[in-house]
């Protein structure tokens, strides 16, 4: 009996040894997860620099699109003012030098300051065709971006007067 008890005693000892080592090999396995998951966790996101490029890129962007603004406004001032010419009672036995006083008069009233007279003269043409007048208008449109930098619209339109409006 005794050696039965010796061996039984033995055999207990053993196996809580090996849950024991099992346990803290579950431990340090859990732990290691832990750590690769938190390590993963801290690379998720922006980091500063990339936050720095993000923003300068975004400012970038906006910069450009204020200076590109005006061009694109001064496009639609202008369409604006030709269908106002063309549409005006008389415009269509109206000499060119008439076009261009109405067509410098609605530019200033809608504040566009790069077109004076002798620039709209230049401009604008006037063809008599079957039902009327066509009046076509063709300017580049230029700004400065940077120092070396320039963009250029090139702007061309035409209207028809309507020969029945008087």
């Amino acid at each position: 009996e005794l050696g039965f008890r010796y061996k039984f005693r033995a055999y207990r000892k053993q196996n809580t040894l090996n849950l024991q080592s099992q346990d803290i090999k579950m431990k340090t396995n859990k732990i290691r997860r832990e750590k690769k998951v938190s390590s993963t966790d801290m690379e998720k996101g922006l980091g500063l620099v990339s936050l720095i490029f993000l923003m300068a890129f975004i400012l970038a962007g906006v910069s450009l699109g204020l200076k590109i603004f005006p061009i694109i406004s001064e496009k639609s001032k202008m369409d604006m003012a030709l269908e106002y010419v063309s549409e005006s009672p008389g415009s269509a036995s109206m000499s060119i030098q008439a076009i261009a006083s109405a067509l410098e008069k609605h530019l200033n009233v809608n504040y566009v300051t790069s077109l004076k007279r002798k620039d709209i003269i230049n401009a604008l043409s006037v063809k008599n065709v079957k039902n009327g007048k066509e009046i076509s208008f063709k300017y580049k449109i230029e700004r400065d971006i940077l120092e070396k930098w320039v963009v250029t619209y090139k702007y061309k339109n035409s209207v028809l007067t309507n020969q029945n409006v008087q």
